[in-house]
């Protein structure tokens, strides 16, 4: 429970220094009810959508990998294919869009 907290509090200090929290669920592709529920650490977000929220609010690789240590989830490595995309993306600050556009040409599942 105590990650969990901490994930929110990281979420919600990034939010609210970058985007407003409802369009920050809105271009992670979260539901308003989802993003919510993780926000008040009734729901554990996947790594997936950690790694939407990292791109939408522009992480850069340390916070975006900080976020997944916090969420208990595994660190993005460059030894995995669908993984160096988004590390191109984080590094570049690349838009989610553009990432899972990455993903798509490389015959790998979208963000």
């Amino acid at each position: 429970m105590a990650a969990m907290l901490t994930v929110v509090s990281l979420l919600v200090g990034w939010t609210v220094r970058r985007i407003r929290q409802e369009l920050a669920h809105e271009q992670a592709r979260l539901e308003r009810s989802t993003g919510f529920k993780i926000m008040n650490g009734q729901r554990r977000p996947s790594r997936d959508v950690l790694l939407r929220v990292a791109l939408v609010l522009q992480l850069d690789l340390e916070e975006a990998q900080q976020l997944l240590k916090v969420g208990r989830h595994a660190p993005l490595t460059p030894r995995d294919s669908r993984d160096q995309a988004v590390i191109r993306g984080l590094l570049h600050k690349k838009s989610l869009y553009d990432v899972d556009e990455m993903l798509d040409q490389q015959g790998e599942e979208p963000l």
